[in-house]
């Protein structure tokens, strides 16, 4: 009897959380498109609430990141727009083009702080995995002028 009860509670544990995931799946899609429409409107500070949900819902998953990432961007909050960005250019298993992308916007928190060496290297890591990323070359190039201007003075 108590083998069927243990049988029975498992059973009852395991529908409970395959109704769980369903439900996480629409809570994820409810946020993701909230932070979408809060951006898009440019209120970044509620986008970026609204990634943040999303990513509770789903640690892993890199389109939430990388828009919460620029929510944090717009929001000037560069430290914390950096960490994710690096964090998503350097996961080996993402989207080339994605991780591209990731490098350029790392590469431009870096600009806008005047880190012009390191953001050189951003924007190289970016044209390595996207050589026709023609903002990273814009970027590479303009960060290269600015660097030997300064090294000129």
């Amino acid at each position: 009897m108590i083998i069927k009860q243990t049988y029975f509670l498992i059973l009852i544990i395991l529908l409970g959380l395959s109704n769980m995931l369903p439900a996480q799946k629409i809570e994820y899609k409810k946020q993701m498109n909230l932070g979408v429409e809060q951006y898009k409107q440019k209120d970044y500070s509620k986008a970026a609430d609204h990634f943040n949900k999303a990513l509770h819902i789903n640690p892993n998953d890199n389109p939430a990141e990388y828009n919460l990432a620029n929510s944090l961007y717009k929001l000037e909050k560069w430290e914390d727009a950096q960490n994710k960005y690096k964090s998503i250019a350097g996961n080996q298993n993402i989207n080339p083009l994605l991780r591209a992308n990731a490098w350029y916007n790392y590469g431009n928190t870096l600009l806008s702080q005047n880190k012009l060496q390191e953001s050189l290297e951003a924007y190289k890591q970016a044209l390595k995995l996207n050589p026709q990323h023609e903002d990273a070359r814009y970027n590479y190039l303009y960060a290269l002028k600015k660097l030997q201007q300064q090294n000129q003075q």
